[in-house]
């Protein structure tokens, strides 16, 4: 039977990536075929080195120069208002008045009211007749018969016993048998091989 392989395109996926990782990131010593003989590229690159040196020239520092100063223009003073002090109003005389004259009459004296007293009748009123007493009965309870009161004696209470409540009758379940009963064999079919006579 055919097997097929687990991810076949994620191997070789892998392995490529691997490949082109070593490819790039290796020394620049080696060459692709690992003998250790340096590139073309590195000696270039010493020659450049060298040269640059020769023709190396000095930059000049320039200082860039300040802004030219903005002119500040400050504000004229104005002239001062003249404060014109109003004069003070003329001063009001003050005219005190003369007080009105007392008059020398005085009020007349009201004449003093008569006091009338009202005149009080001959006759006398009355005094109420006092009516007697209405007589209060004698109301006294009749004296009970010398008979004694006859004492009546409750009848006693039945006193009703609950009978008792039959037994419960207590049903004991039967022991379960301690060997478990054997199945019969379950029947086997041999295949019947015949020995080859020798």
């Amino acid at each position: 039977m055919r097997t097929k392989s687990f991810c076949q395109g994620a191997l070789l996926g892998s392995l490529v990536c691997f490949l082109l990782l070593v490819s790039c990131y290796a020394e620049q010593d080696q060459t692709t075929s690992g003998l250790g003989v340096p590139s073309h590229n590195e000696e270039f690159n010493t020659a450049a080195d060298l040269d640059e040196g020769k023709f190396k020239k000095p930059i000049p520092f320039f200082k860039k120069p300040f802004p030219p100063k903005i002119p500040i223009f400050k504000k004229p003073i104005p002239h001062p208002i003249p404060v014109f002090k109003k004069p003070l109003p003329p001063p009001i005389p003050i005219v005190k008045k003369p007080l009105p004259p007392i008059p020398g009459f005085e009020k007349p004296v009201i004449p003093p009211t008569p006091i009338v007293k009202k005149p009080l009748p001959h006759f006398k009123k009355p005094l109420p007749i006092k009516k007697p007493l209405p007589p209060i009965p004698d109301l006294k309870k009749p004296f009970l018969d010398e008979k004694p009161i006859p004492f009546f004696k409750k009848p006693p209470i039945p006193v009703f016993k609950k009978p008792f409540p039959h037994p419960i009758p207590i049903i004991k379940k039967p022991f379960p048998p301690l060997k478990k009963p054997l199945f019969p064999p379950f029947p086997i079919h041999k295949p019947i091989v015949k020995k080859p006579i020798p």
